[in-house]
């Protein structure tokens, strides 16, 4: 938060094609810190500065409301 991002804690279940984008086991359940991006570009900035510690990105839909 002090760089300006806000980072979410959540299942990774949640973030429907991010199991496959990241090449995740998909028997394991994945607790994960994320943080939301409007645009790629956005995300690949973020990756670039902050690489190594960055597992990747990807294109995802969210659906847990909870």
């Amino acid at each position: 938060e002090a760089l300006g991002y806000t980072p979410s804690v959540g299942d990774v279940a949640c973030a429907s094609g991010a199991v496959d984008a990241l090449r995740l086991d998909p028997n394991r359940q994945y607790n994960v810190v994320y943080i939301t991006f409007g645009t790629r570009d956005d995300a690949q900035r973020f990756v670039d500065l902050y690489e190594p510690g960055v597992v990747g990105t990807a294109q995802v839909t969210t659906y847990c409301l909870d």
